[in-house]
């Protein structure tokens, strides 16, 4: 949240300074941007490669920070090698705005996404119905899926919690199986951390073990 908002004042900070720009342009030092410039694309090409493959919103976002000035390095050499031979200082203002506009799109964007990520909104891509279908056909003792609840931490692992009804005269051993196999199932929709309350069990096997690991997140 704190890298969106750097990025949008700071883009908006940007489009300030280079919109009076366009109708009084400035002459720049050519020869001393080059250099500059070309040290900015060696440093932030070089991070942008190391996290551009993140899949967390918090690196996403970074990775966004870096190609912002990635770009504004690229425009500076771009317009620095043209002013070396040719005099037209209005060349910086307009890419600026261009790179400034691509990357409040961007942000505006991610920023939607990290207020839902705190509000603890359902994920994107994420069918509350769907999941719920495919709970129900894990095992017929399943006869109902309720009060589900899913969020995220970091945009890309799921955070799961319902309550589930089912056949009356289950052993805790099999409550213990039968939760097993919906974490096993749902581990494989990339939903790591699975709360699962169990209602209407009927009368359970008192030799049955009666502790369950929190590891796996299977409270009874």
């Amino acid at each position: 949240l704190f890298n969106a908002l750097v990025l949008l004042l700071g883009t908006g900070f940007i489009i300030y300074r280079a919109i009076p720009r366009l109708f009084n342009p400035e002459s720049v030092q050519a020869q001393g941007m080059i250099i500059l410039a070309v040290i900015g694309i060696v440093v932030n090409g070089l991070a942008v490669l190391r996290v551009r493959r993140g899949k967390k919103l918090s690196e996403q976002v970074v990775s966004l920070h870096l190609l912002e000035d990635l770009f504004g390095w690229v425009a500076v050499l771009i317009v620095s090698i043209v002013l070396v031979f040719v005099d037209v200082p209005i060349l910086d203002p307009i890419l600026s705005l261009l790179i400034s506009i691509y990357v409040l799109k961007n942000v505006i964007s991610g920023l939607v996404k990290i207020v839902r990520m705190i509000l603890q909104g359902v994920p994107d891509g994420f069918s509350v119905e769907d999941t719920k279908k495919s709970i129900l056909q894990i095992d017929p003792h399943i006869i109902e899926v309720h009060d589900l609840r899913a969020w995220t931490l970091d945009g890309e692992e799921n955070i799961l919690s319902f309550h589930t009804s089912i056949e009356t005269n289950m052993s805790l051993q099999e409550l213990v199986e039968l939760k097993r196999a919906i974490k096993a199932h749902l581990k494989e929709q990339h939903i790591e951390d699975v709360t699962i309350e169990v209602e209407n069990i009927g009368n359970c096997s008192n030799n049955a073990p009666t502790q369950i690991s929190s590891k796996n997140n299977t409270n009874i």
